[in-house]
């Protein structure tokens, strides 16, 4: 077992969500490998949040009230400027850790050479009512992966470990993101470090609906900026281009906007003549928009309790 691989720092934004955040204390709590600090960042909740903490008699917990809501990217990046860790890693307050996660991947890293900065694992999807597993998703990708991120997300917050000094060099998360902003900085870090992974499901991801990844505007509007902060790198791949453009255009449809859709799907096209896909998502679109609808459903999205995950 790894006795001192060095500190981890575990941040923690919350927002009224006492219902949910001693779960994720607990799962922090319950790790075999012990080295950690649990910075927790209150978003001036309204709720219970402080009384929970007050109940913790945990030196490695330290709580952080803001006075102001200053929202989710803002709150992790108080939370990575007040960590004393060598490493840094995120847990949404819904979420939870298997309790060998610290230990397997700081046991990876010490076995990687220095240009690996990021270590991540395979995590599921539980419903948040039942608290059942619905879905496993293990880990692929290995070494350089910007070109794969760029294409996708790969994995949710609360999956990876990252070496601080990542930060220092690739820069804070973006909080003008409404979503995203997890996708945002490792694409940002995969340009100068290698990612590895540990194979296990170590990570939980709890579906309930109160999640910015399921505000459908939210998912919107973050998409059309990560498009426009990587236009320059998307212009060169005109195939992955189309490809966004037609998953915001189908965003917006199953956002019941299929006027705005067809704008995206048409800029796919232009992006890509070839990709013919964006040619029947509009034609459908066009003359079929429940049926539509309906197809992007139940071939696009992950539903868990009637929550829509999207793509």
């Amino acid at each position: 077992m790894l006795s001192n691989g060095g500190k981890i720092s575990v941040i923690v934004p919350t927002h009224n969500r006492a219902h949910f955040l001693g779960k994720a204390i607990d799962s922090v709590l319950s790790q075999t490998y012990e080295n950690f600090e649990i910075i927790i960042i209150d978003d001036n909740s309204k709720d219970n949040t402080t009384d929970l903490l007050e109940s913790y008699n945990d030196k490695r917990i330290k709580y952080v009230k803001n006075n102001e809501n200053r929202g989710c990217g803002r709150a992790r990046n108080q939370g990575i400027e007040l960590a004393r860790g060598d490493y840094i890693t995120f847990l949404d307050s819904d979420d939870e850790l298997f309790s060998t996660k610290f230990e397997k991947q700081l046991e990876k890293f010490h076995l990687l050479p220095s240009a690996f900065g990021l270590i991540y694992c395979g995590f599921c999807y539980a419903s948040g009512k039942t608290g059942k597993i619905v879905k496993y998703i293990s880990p692929e990708l290995y070494g350089d992966v910007y070109n794969n991120l760029l294409e996708r997300n790969l994995f949710p917050i609360h999956a990876p470990i990252v070496k601080r000094e990542c930060f220092q060099r690739c820069g804070m998360l973006d909080p003008t993101l409404p979503a995203c902003e997890d996708w945002d900085i490792w694409i940002r870090i995969a340009r100068y470090y290698e990612f590895a992974f540990v194979p296990d499901i170590l990570a939980k991801y709890n579906i309930h609906g109160e999640q910015k990844s399921t505000e459908m505007e939210s998912v919107i509007i973050a998409r059309e900026r990560i498009v426009e902060k990587y236009r320059s790198e998307l212009n060169k791949r005109p195939s992955l281009l189309a490809k966004h453009l037609k998953e915001i255009a189908s965003l917006y449809c199953l956002n019941n906007n299929p006027a705005e859709g067809r704008k995206y799907f048409i800029a796919s096209i232009r992006s890509h003549p070839l990709n013919y896909h964006s040619y029947l998502h509009l034609g459908l679109s066009l003359f079929s928009t429940r049926v539509h609808h309906k197809i992007i459903s139940n071939y696009s999205v992950l539903t868990i309790d009637k929550v829509k995950l999207t793509f």
